[in-house]
């Protein structure tokens, strides 16, 4: 799904090929593993970056926290993680993306469409990073780096940590998003490329700022 993976057109075909797989599941096993909750006959609710999404594994359909449709990009995410979350705790050791196996054809991708787009559209205007942050979940990090880091509730085993290094009249802002190292036993690393560019799209959504570097997967519905 980022640069490298299916394109906008196959999606859908990706998505029916993970419900397929989600079908053949005992639902109390892949809600258990993946921290999702039931939301009556044939459906389970999941938080992603604070927000609810619903499930609906009976009719093949994921709602968004306002009701509507999801984006096909977001449900394939959400379909892949309860298919192969884990609940392997939680490290506290964490990762650049490009650390993770298989992570290298995604790398260029994820620098201009995640890691970029945060240090442009935030190292103006910190404050409203922290707010975006807070307003999807977000605590700060408590790490000795970064002018401000948090973390964000991706999802129930998949938080996501966004950094960001203010810039001078010498230096220009920097971020970097980390995942915790268990991330990758948690979805496959073309969906953590996504999970961490949908990081950045939320924040400066949140904030009400614009980037055109970000979000365009997220267009198609």
């Amino acid at each position: 799904m980022a640069e490298g993976g299916p394109k906008p057109f196959g999606y859908r075909a990706v998505a029916d090929r993970a419900w397929d797989e989600l079908a053949a599941l005992d639902p109390a096993d892949f809600m258990k593993r993946g921290g999702a909750s039931p939301a009556g006959d044939g459906a389970c609710r999941i938080k992603f970056f604070g927000r609810e999404s619903t499930i609906d594994y009976g009719h093949r359909k994921v709602t968004d926290h306002k009701g509507g449709r999801a984006n096909v990009t977001v449900e394939i995410v959400l379909l892949h993680y309860l298919l192969g979350a884990s609940e392997l705790p939680l490290s506290g050791r964490l990762r650049s993306f490009r650390e993770f196996a298989d992570a290298e054809a995604y790398q260029d991708a994820f620098r201009r469409r995640a890691i970029e787009p945060l240090a442009q559209a935030f190292g103006p205007h910190p404050e409203r990073f922290e707010e975006a942050a807070r307003a999807l979940g977000g605590v700060p990090a408590g790490l000795a780096t970064g002018d401000r880091n948090f973390r964000l509730p991706a999802l129930p085993r998949l938080p996501v940590v966004c950094i960001l290094w203010l810039g001078d009249d010498e230096v220009p802002s920097s971020a970097q998003v980390l995942f915790d190292d268990t991330a990758g036993r948690q979805v496959p690393v073309e969906d953590l490329a996504v999970v961490g560019e949908f990081a950045v799209y939320l924040l400066i959504e949140e904030a009400g700022l614009r980037s055109p570097a970000v979000g365009r997967i997220f267009a198609y519905g």
